[in-house]
């Protein structure tokens, strides 16, 4: 398969000067049915939109940029409006929209991005990415596969996610059944979590849950945080799998209870959070 390169502005129509940043005060007396979007998708609903079609969205700053736990870019379709915190763009002749979304979101970015504390992937540093790309058509058979894939997983999660409802609604009615009968503590023990140093987080890696990550009886994987690989082995005996359950020991959520949903990652928990087993 033949790939050429080509600079991000070559392949791409911009129409970020359309873009239109409403305050939260703003959006609170236009509240609607139309999708707001930020740098990593929708944050509010209002009653208007600027864009109609199939677009995509790339991050314009936000921690997201270096971290990556989120795609940096998103297909929004239909009709819908975007602040200033997201580049918008479409494919031209010489490239799919959708393709687009997947290349983008494969690539090491890293170089393009300014800032520290606020990371930020300015619109000329977004038009000098440089892209390879092979003729249209090829991409359009690449998209139509890789949604299959998508539609797959989307379905998945889907079924995953109503398991997991289900079964924090059966074990909430085992806790009330057990609160009439005796104390938790006659049928299970807790065990909390490792208490890492300071110095080990990173800004990838390893995923620890902490009390944060715990929040209205659900587990926000997303809110963690990180350790470098090479730590796991001192935390070997805090780890946590699909199915396990566990409650914030401290701060301002102490007492939730959240499930593990099932996934392949290496999970731990700091001493914060505790593990029942």
């Amino acid at each position: 398969m033949e790939l050429k390169q080509y600079r991000f502005e070559e392949v791409t129509i911009n129409f970020d000067k359309m873009r239109f940043p409403l305050s939260g005060a703003q959006r609170d007396r236009r509240k609607g049915e139309y999708r707001y979007y930020g740098a990593q998708g929708v944050i509010d609903y209002i009653d208007d939109y600027i864009f109609d079609g199939v677009y995509l969205l790339i991050a314009e700053d936000g921690e997201n940029l270096k971290s990556k736990k989120q795609n940096i870019a998103q297909i929004a379709e239909g009709q819908f409006w975007v602040n200033n915190h997201a580049h918008i763009v479409q494919g031209n002749e010489l490239c799919d929209t959708r393709y687009l979304s997947y290349l983008v979101n494969s690539m090491d970015l890293s170089g393009y991005i300014t800032g520290s504390a606020q990371p930020k992937l300015s619109q000329s540093n977004l038009n000098a990415i440089s892209v390879f790309i092979p003729n249209v058509s090829i991409q359009r058979k690449i998209v139509e596969y890789l949604y299959l894939i998508d539609k797959k997983i989307e379905i998945n999660q889907r079924i995953n996610n109503n398991l997991e409802q289900q079964a924090i609604s059966i074990f909430n009615n085992n806790i009330a059944i057990l609160s009439k009968n005796g104390q938790l503590g006659d049928y299970c023990s807790v065990k909390s979590g490792f208490a890492f140093k300071s110095a080990w987080w990173t800004t990838s890696g390893i995923r620890v849950i902490k009390i944060g990550s715990i929040n209205q009886d659900a587990l926000d994987l997303n809110a963690c945080s990180y350790v470098a690989p090479d730590k796991v082995s001192f935390a070997a005996d805090f780890t946590v799998k699909g199915g396990d359950l566990l409650i914030a020991m401290t701060g301002a959520t102490i007492g939730k209870f959240a499930m593990v949903p099932q996934t392949s990652d290496i999970l731990l928990v700091n001493q914060r959070v505790g593990k029942f087993f």
